[in-house]
């Protein structure tokens, strides 16, 4: 079956690229904003940042974090009470 070709006006046929009819998201066009200031600086400082590491080995780039404990050093104490505590008012009963 023939498929009858879409019509092109003379500037669709001399520019092609023009012609958004058969694009999918032609319907769909992102929209530019301006950046404010505060991402402008923040973009400048991270391109800037990344142009700083660039032929670095990996282990230079990354930062190295120290390690933080998932129970704060209050809990520790309170655990240990209770698991010595016991133990500290026996010998405290024994002696007193």
């Amino acid at each position: 079956m023939l498929q009858a070709l879409p019509s092109y006006t003379p500037l669709e046929r001399a520019l092609p690229s023009l012609d958004h009819r058969f694009l999918p998201e032609a319907d769909i066009r992102p929209s530019r904003q301006a950046q404010t200031p505060q991402q402008r600086l923040a973009n400048e400082r991270f391109a800037k940042s990344e142009a700083s590491k660039r032929g670095k080995p990996q282990a230079t780039i990354k930062k190295q974090e120290a390690h933080k404990s998932p129970i704060s050093k209050g809990w520790i104490a309170v655990l240990a009470f209770i698991l010595c505590g016991g133990l500290l008012f026996e010998l405290l009963r024994l002696f007193f």
